[in-house]
């Protein structure tokens, strides 16, 4: 999956938001792109499960936090359902209705916009509302700043 996008001189990390409210990194820097780290980086991912939480914020606050230098091409590139269901630090539970946790996502992504960052969601099966969460967090272009898949078109792909 990684070979597709990343060059040697890439460093890149995974930062799963998923399985639970706990946002944690595959390491907490930015890695140099090898096949040890390839190798080391897929063990990691195996390992997720979903479980519920949306935590785009947190996700986000992580990568910002990674990313250090500015001066050369950075992305976020992150898969979700749309629909960020907790937020904030310490983490707290969206209530039904409110949209505290998108809120949250979006400042946190325009923060990493203004650095020069680019953020590209990838929705998977989205639930309702969730297309307009991305393009309130990225942009309002599908396909340009946000793209749409199912998991087993996903499947396929990887």
């Amino acid at each position: 999956m990684w070979r597709c996008w990343l060059v040697p001189a890439a460093r890149a990390t995974a930062i799963p938001y998923a399985y639970d409210s706990t946002v944690e990194a595959f390491r907490p820097e930015l890695q140099k792109f090898d096949d040890e780290t390839r190798k080391d980086a897929l063990g990691f991912i195996d390992g997720l499960y979903a479980g519920g939480s949306t935590n785009i914020d947190g996700a986000l606050t992580t990568a910002l936090e990674m990313i250090k230098d500015t001066s050369r091409p950075n992305y976020v590139l992150f898969l979700t359902d749309g629909l960020p269901n907790v937020y904030g630090s310490p983490v707290q539970q969206a209530e039904l209705g409110d949209d505290n946790a998108l809120v949250a996502a979006r400042k946190v992504a325009d923060r990493l916009k203004r650095s020069g960052t680019r953020i590209v969601p990838v929705g998977i099966d989205l639930g309702e509302g969730g297309v307009e969460n991305l393009a309130a967090i990225s942009g309002a272009k599908a396909g340009d700043d946000y793209f749409l898949t199912r998991v087993d078109v996903l499947r396929g792909e990887l």
